[in-house]
């Protein structure tokens, strides 16, 4: 039997898309101290209640924690904030990119 790859074997493997939403790595605390810090009324004013909206029911309750937490950290001077919070909360999923490409 061959060991080798070849480029069909390769484009017939089943593929996954992995990657990673925002509020799903933005801890509640730091979320809510980026909205205060940039003027962003989020809806909630405790750790507790942004944790709770976390907790997702349908689309539409996710869909509404994606808004808000995008238009709270989507500054350029808190990305490399954001990203140190993960990757000191989260050390061994710090992520690197792959891709195949045709």
């Amino acid at each position: 039997m061959s060991t080798d790859v070849t480029r069909d074997f390769a484009f017939d493997l089943t593929k996954a898309e992995l990657h990673l939403h925002l509020e799903g790595t933005l801890e509640p605390d730091l979320k809510l101290a980026l909205a205060r810090k940039n003027g962003v009324d989020i809806g909630q004013s405790t750790v507790e209640e942004v944790r709770a909206t976390y907790r997702f029911n349908d689309l539409t309750s996710f869909l509404a924690v994606s808004a808000s937490t995008t238009v709270t950290a989507w500054r350029d001077d808190n990305t490399p904030r954001t990203r140190l919070s993960n990757a000191i909360q989260n050390p061994s999923k710090i992520n690197r990119h792959n891709a195949i490409r045709s």
